[in-house]
């Protein structure tokens, strides 16, 4: 079964956004194993297929986002912590 527009355009998506098929998968119930068949062509994708994957695409997008944003401002509150520490040891 060939690859169709619908399929190439969802597997850029996916390589652009740095995400893991494995990810998508897992939100939208489906095994990996049962994506990847549908990803490469190999098994007709149900209806609605790309419109869910896009939208799996975006949650996951935002929770990446959310978490980097979580991530810098956990670092930064470590950081000040770390100068008051220093700032402490210093006689």
């Amino acid at each position: 079964m060939p690859v169709t527009s619908e399929i190439s355009s969802i597997r850029g998506l996916i390589a652009e956004a740095q995400l893991k098929r494995q990810d998508i998968a897992e939100l939208l119930g489906y095994s990996e194993s049962l994506f990847s068949l549908y990803i490469n062509g190999r098994r007709p994708p149900p209806e609605g297929f790309e419109k869910n994957v896009r939208w799996a695409i975006e949650r996951l997008k935002r929770a990446n986002q959310a978490a980097e944003e979580a991530r810098e401002r956990v670092l930064s509150e470590d950081e000040e912590e770390t100068r008051e520490m220093v700032k402490a040891d210093i006689p």
